[in-house]
Formats: structure tokens, sequence, C-alpha cells
């Protein structure tokens, strides 16, 4: 028969992995929000400020140079049956196979635009951003649904409204939501039955590995995998040499077709004979 002694400890033992999952499960929650509301947009912007850019002419002129190429193919296939091109009809056809690339370039040309506005109105300093993140840290243990399953509709409302903010980096109503709070300690008082406790843990620890995995993903995926990259100044500049120069060889390859294009563009029926 197990003593009092012995219950006791088990008792602690499962007070103490539910205080170290909920202290996890906290941790991984910010740290999954933080990529998505804040970090995603801001290494987005930067990439596109310093290396999209770039690409983005690249595939400009890649794109106008396979529809100088398709435009010269066009209309070579008129002057081989000896028949004055249709220019018209060209440029119609040119239109139709590249309707998706246009739209591929208009919608980059939008997210350049947007990344530059982001970098120039973004001007969070560490500090306040660090405040947001603590203020959010301390709201989410205490009314995050998965690590306090007791909450009222008033305080899952609440939780709704504090993430809204923290989404917005709006330290004024998460300090606002904080005050609202009783920020006594975390206590497991009210959970007195053991196998409510591990219950509980068991969810909790699913959720962990499920967060743990989430955020495993994102790291693999645009634009995290270019979080380092990003910092390190040599590689931006390497990376910004070698795409200038890749523009200089297409700018060239375009000057190259568009001369050709001229000459084909004068040819008349019958100058071949």
């Amino acid at each position: 028969m197990m003593d009092m002694h012995d219950l006791t400890a088990d008792k602690r033992e499962l007070q103490e992995r539910y205080l170290s999952l909920k202290k996890e499960y906290a941790e991984l929650f910010i740290k999954k929000h933080e990529m998505q509301t804040y970090e995603e947009n801001a290494l987005t912007a930067l990439y596109l400020s310093t290396i999209g850019e770039k690409q983005h002419e690249i595939f400009y002129l890649r794109t106008q140079i396979a529809a100088l190429k398709l435009k010269i193919e066009l209309i070579q296939s008129y002057i081989n049956r000896n028949e004055k091109p249709e220019l018209k009809n060209v440029d119609q056809e040119i239109r139709s196979r590249f309707a998706d690339f246009q739209k591929k370039l208009e919608d980059d040309a939008r997210q350049l635009v947007a990344a530059k506005e982001f970098l120039k109105t973004s001007h969070f300093s560490q500090e306040e951003f660090r405040e947001v993140k603590d203020t959010y840290r301390i709201i989410v243990k205490r009314l995050h649904p998965d690590l306090n399953p007791n909450l009222s509709e008033y305080e899952s409302d609440l939780f709704i409204k504090a993430q809204a903010a923290y989404h917005l980096c709006n330290l004024t109503i998460l300090r606002e939501i904080l005050l609202t709070l009783d920020l006594r300690q975390d206590s497991i008082a009210t959970l007195t039955d053991s196998s409510e406790l591990c219950e509980i843990s068991e969810k909790l620890e699913k959720n962990v590995i499920q967060l743990r995995k989430q955020i495993e993903e994102m790291e693999q995926s645009f634009p995290f995998i270019y979080r380092d990259e990003l910092k390190n100044q040599e590689w931006v500049f390497n990376t910004q040499k070698k795409l200038d120069e890749d523009i200089i060889e297409l700018n060239k390859e375009k000057e190259k077709q568009t001369l050709y294009l001229k000459v084909i563009e004068e040819w008349k029926p019958g100058l071949t004979n």
C-alpha cells in the first residue's frame, strides 16, 4: 500500500510536469505567433528590397527576351511563306501566351512596393517590441484556452483582443489588458485531482509536439530560410553582385534580339527572290 509521502511525491511530479509543459507551450505559442505576425513580414520585406527586386528585374528581362524570340519566330513563319507579316495578329498572340507572365510581373511589382512601404513605416524599436512580446507572453499564460481550460466568456474575448493587439504591435492595448488581469504567480491550486492534472498535461504535451513541428516547418520555408543570410552583409553583397552580372548579360541578349527583330520587321514579300 502506497503511503501519503509517495502520493505527495507523485502529485508533486505531476504538478512539475504540468508547469513545465505550460511554460514550454506558452513560449512556443509566442514564437510561432511572432514568426507569423511580425518576423515573416519583416524578413519578406527585407528580402524583396535587397534580393527580390533584382530577381524581379531578371524575370522581367527573361520574359521580354522570350516574347521577342516568339515574335521573331512568328514573323519568320510569315517570311518562310513569303507573306507580309500581320503584326497585329502577332502582337495579339504574344499577349495571349504571356498573360500569366504579365500577371506575375504585376503581382511582384505590387509586392515590391508593399515591401518598401513596410520598411519605411515599420519603426518599432527593439525595446518596444521586446515589451510587446513580454506583455503578450504574460497574457498568453493567463488567457490561452489550452493553458486555462476554465476561462470565462469575458476572458476568452479578452484573449482574442490581445491577439489582435499583438498582431498590430499595439503596446497600449496590451498594457490595458494586462492591467485587467490578476498578475499573481501561476497557480495550480484548483487542479487538486491527479487524474485531471494528468489529462491536461497529456493534452498540453500533444500541443507542444504539434507546435514544435509547425515551427520547424516554418523555419524551412520562405522567408525564414534566409533569416541568417539577410543578416550577413557579405552574402547580400555577393548575391546582389551575381544578380547584377546576370542583369547585364540579359540586357545584352535583349538588345541582340531587339536588333534582329527590327531587321526582319522591315522584310517585305519578294525580297527573297
